[in-house]
């Protein structure tokens, strides 16, 4: 233990590094240059590279680990979906079948507009055709409200699929009649 106390006259009672440290004990100017070389060759040079990586084995090991962490929580995530899905009951499942047919059809036609077509008969069957399906609309979405959604009873499932059916059977025969080109 090193100490700065002064002494009874004023001196230092401190250890100097000659007082320590005897001659023959002092590095020579060969062994302190290979010291600092081999100091300096370890020490990071400021400037160097910005992708420089410290420690490349945790860099790695801390990518992998993403994305095992990545995969593992899609995997999950996707398991859990369908767990929830084949949970429902199959009349639940149908009902949105018919729901997910009716979606795409619709997105397939295009908005009819009166002015495409060449006469009257055609505009005519083109707006029954619409009011048939504003009507069937309609009739699911009061029959939707009437039941709740936890009615899954055979004779309102039934009715349900023949509403569905009905709504697809129209927009077919658009199709059909050539009034809309795919």
């Amino acid at each position: 233990m090193v100490t700065n106390s002064m002494g009874t006259n004023g001196e230092s009672n401190m250890i100097s590094q000659e007082q320590f440290y005897h001659q023959h004990e002092h590095p020579d100017s060969k062994s302190k240059e290979r010291m600092w070389k081999a100091i300096r060759s370890q020490i990071r040079q400021p400037g160097a590279s910005l992708l420089y990586i410290e420690s490349k084995r945790s860099f790695i090991y801390g990518i992998a680990a993403a994305l095992l962490l990545y995969f593992t929580s899609v995997g999950v995530y996707i398991t859990i979906g369908q767990a929830i899905e084949s949970g429902k009951p199959q009349e639940v499942r149908f009902n949105e079948a018919y729901q997910s047919a009716i979606q795409d059809f619709e997105k397939v036609l295009p908005q009819l507009t009166n002015g495409m077509f060449a006469n009257e008969k055609e505009r005519d069957y083109v707006r029954v055709r619409k009011e048939q399906l504003a009507k069937i609309d309609a009739a699911i979405m009061s029959f939707l409200s009437e039941r709740g959604k936890g009615d899954v009873s055979p004779l309102a499932q039934s009715r349900l699929r023949n509403l569905y059916s009905m709504k697809l059977q129209v927009l077919q025969q658009l199709i059909n009649q050539g009034e809309i080109e795919l």
